[in-house]
């Protein structure tokens, strides 16, 4: 026999085994179905497909000019159409800057008694709310 013969029996030879061995080595036979994890088992990891929401990092209260003030507020999920939710009671329509900033405009009502506001960006039409945020309102320097 011819070396190069005896090359092509022998690679011939070893894809065989490894093709035998295969199954076995995966745990499977022809005659078994691969094991599919249950629902229970640590092995199954379920992604959560709802959008990530609006969520705020930090916002300031500029100090009040006549009968109204301005707010900033920085984050991420912002989106053009996104409302403020003011201390709970009062929505509020933002001005969209980008996906992490959005501003409003509010009546000095809305600061009276208080040392912070309460803000939580809302998206109108979906339950997507932002993580409630205090941002402190600027003493206002005495009018003299």
């Amino acid at each position: 026999m011819t070396s190069s013969r005896r090359r092509s029996l022998l690679s011939s030879f070893l894809l065989c085994t490894l093709l035998a061995l295969l199954p076995l080595a995966t745990g499977c036979s022809s005659e078994e179905e691969p094991e599919v994890p249950a629902a229970g088992d640590a092995a199954v990891v379920e992604r959560d497909s709802t959008p990530s929401g609006p969520a705020i990092s930090r916002a300031g209260v500029n100090p009040p000019a006549g009968e109204t003030f301005t707010c900033w507020i920085l984050g991420s999920g912002f989106q053009s159409g996104d409302k403020v939710l003011v201390n709970g009671t009062k929505e509020i329509p933002t001005t969209f800057g980008h996906p992490g900033l959005v501003t409003f405009a509010g009546g000095v009502e809305l600061l009276e008694g208080r040392a912070a506001l309460t803000l939580v960006v809302v998206r109108p039409g979906t339950e997507l709310r932002s993580n409630p945020f205090d941002a402190p309102i600027p003493v206002a320097p005495p009018r003299g």
